[in-house]
């Protein structure tokens, strides 16, 4: 049975606000239970989405000893994108009193399932703006 907790900041769309005490708490309550695990090597499916890039997709990602391997069979190249959980996790919780409009669920094994960020782009054009969004989520976790 999977347990799923949500910890929502709602805002104006774009709007960025300070975490909440119970958005980050949640957030730090969830990195321990995933650190508690202390899983080296594991498999997980994360999908991945980013606007206006417009860029996105799914893979499968292996984990050795805390690093990304391999991405569905291929290896994976030093990119300094988030590649394993513990990057995910890091990226989905919120910085002391640090703006955010993300919205985060949670497993039962403190990793986030899924992440939304909308926020605002400067904009050149005087009256408008330009949304960006970033949403990721992390599946079928197993251990090797």
């Amino acid at each position: 049975t999977s347990t799923t907790t949500t910890t929502t900041t709602t805002t104006t769309p774009g709007a960025r606000v300070a975490p909440t005490p119970s958005t980050r708490e949640r957030a730090i309550e969830a990195k321990a239970t995933w650190e508690q695990l202390n899983v080296d090597d594991y498999e997980f499916t994360v999908w991945l989405y980013a606007f206006p890039a417009s860029s996105g997709g799914s893979a499968r990602i292996t984990v050795r000893n805390g690093r990304a391997v391999e991405a569905d069979g291929h290896p994976i190249p030093d990119s300094g994108l988030p590649a394993t959980i513990d990057e995910f996790v890091a990226l989905a919780t919120p910085a002391a009193g640090a703006p955010t409009s993300a919205t985060v669920s949670w497993d039962k094994h403190g990793i986030p399932t899924a992440y939304y960020e909308l926020g605002q782009l400067e904009n050149p054009y005087p009256g408008r703006y330009l949304d960006r969004s970033l949403s990721f989520g992390i599946t079928d976790f197993a251990p090797l």
